[in-house]
């Protein structure tokens, strides 16, 4: 039986292999660790297989306004996995600086991949030594300063923001923002003491916000822009990108 992921798969990046083998894989039926001959592509970006990762390179497109960027735009992107997010993004903006903790040669070998000159890759991690979050777990070296002349930043950094400095990521330069806050835990989701230090700096920052929760605020996405008139809220329906949720998605 095929899954629903793989029917999306397969619509999205027209490859019956890679919608047949993650189905299988689901099923526990197979498990390829060898997909040497396999290149995956999706809008014009190309990806070698990761087992873990390969299905993040939707995110660009599925959970950011990477419509937002600008040509003139220097990209930080936190939290850069595979390069969902940063190789996409290298196609329209002037420069990405891309820093990820653990798939940094992933990371690498997809930019070599694409041709792309733009990008510089940070191996590293902000706030934690320890990533730990759903899918990944490991240990990183915290980098002790970021690039601040960043005018365009993405962040999913796992958890990891809770441990970060706003201000830090937020700096004067930036004009627009992408960012997911985790809530792993019922303490997280009853104290939104660190989410009003986010939305603050924001304020303050002169960013308003369109905010979208999942239906059991176990994450939020803000998007985060100068331009925007006035903050909005936007209540998922169910997960964060199943289903009819995507009606509302990327609702301005």
């Amino acid at each position: 039986m095929i899954s629903k992921q793989s029917r999306e798969i397969f619509l999205k990046s027209r490859s019956l292999q890679w919608a047949l083998t993650y189905c299988l894989r689901q099923q526990n039926h197979i498990v390829l660790n060898e997909l040497e001959d396999l290149i995956l592509e999706y809008r014009g970006i190309k990806y070698l297989p990761h087992v873990l990762n390969y299905p993040r390179i939707f995110e660009a497109y599925d959970r950011y306004k990477i419509e937002e960027l600008l040509p003139t735009d220097i990209v930080l992107d936190l939290g850069a996995n595979i390069g969902s997010f940063s190789l996409p993004a290298a196609k329209i903006a002037k420069k990405v600086t891309a820093v990820e903790p653990l798939f940094s040669f992933a990371l690498k070998e997809n930019i070599k991949l694409n041709h792309l000159l733009n990008i510089a890759v940070i191996e590293g991690s902000i706030g934690t030594t320890k990533v730990n979050c759903q899918e990944y777990k490991g240990k990183a070296k915290i980098l002790p300063i970021l690039p601040d002349d960043a005018t365009f930043v993405r962040m999913d950094i796992g958890g990891a923001e809770w441990l970060t400095d706003p201000y830090v990521i937020i700096t004067p330069k930036v004009r627009h923002l992408e960012l997911e806050l985790h809530f792993w835990t019922r303490e997280q989701r009853k104290n939104s003491k660190e989410f009003v230090s986010w939305m603050l700096v924001l304020e303050k920052r002169g960013l308003n916000s369109i905010i979208r929760r999942s239906k059991h605020g176990h994450w939020i996405y803000i998007s985060a822009d100068k331009s925007y008139k006035e903050p909005k809220w936007i209540q998922l329906r169910d997960g964060s990108f199943i289903g009819r949720s995507k009606e509302g998605w990327n609702e301005n």
